[in-house]
């Protein structure tokens, strides 16, 4: 059961869970690393907790006839533990996200900047040369409005500076495991 892929576009076990392909920016690696890291961290970590709580339920539940035994009031080396090392898991998952994160925001030198203009129920791209795209798609059989398509060279950085005409909206593009506000 390994996490980290030998190369591009290499699968990763349990990985496939969640998403159902590789991811298409030079992020989502790292992003879903950190993601899947987190998530079985926590699986082991619930699992490892809830198997001692059952233990101990059972090895001291209340028998008839017998006084309960008195608890410790106090131990600083237990407290001190099971504080300390909860938080230094933290400051690694921190950094973890943190570096994804500004390798995200941070553009790789070159590529194009696009101004994105959110407004509402829409979005519309000017591409650097000043240029923008009308094309759009049908979202579903189901559903009245379209969505614009928007196109991008292959293998290139791009940069996209969100504006917002009225209020807050937020970006999502699932295969670049990004949203932003």
């Amino acid at each position: 059961m390994t996490f980290l892929a030998d190369g591009p576009g290499a699968s990763i076990p349990l990985h496939s869970w969640w998403y159902k392909g590789p991811g298409g920016s030079s992020y989502s690696d790292a992003s879903d690393f950190a993601f899947m890291t987190i998530f079985w961290y926590s699986v082991v970590w619930f699992v490892a907790l809830f198997a001692i709580t059952t233990y101990f339920v059972v090895k001291y539940r209340r028998k008839e006839g017998q006084a309960s035994e008195v608890s410790p009031q106090h131990n600083t080396k237990i407290e001190l533990i099971w504080t300390v090392l909860p938080s230094l898991t933290l400051v690694v998952m921190f950094v973890m996200g943190f570096r994804g994160y500004s390798d995200m925001l941070v553009p790789k030198g070159g590529g194009l900047d696009c101004d994105l203009l959110a407004q509402k129920w829409s979005w519309s791209l000017k591409y650097p040369t000043g240029g923008s795209n009308t094309e759009s798609l049908k979202a579903n059989e189901l559903a009245s409005t379209t969505v614009p398509i928007y196109y991008f060279p292959e293998e290139t950085p791009v940069k996209l500076r969100l504006i917002s005409k009225d209020v807050m909206h937020a970006l999502w593009v699932p295969d670049f495991r990004a949203k932003v506000d």
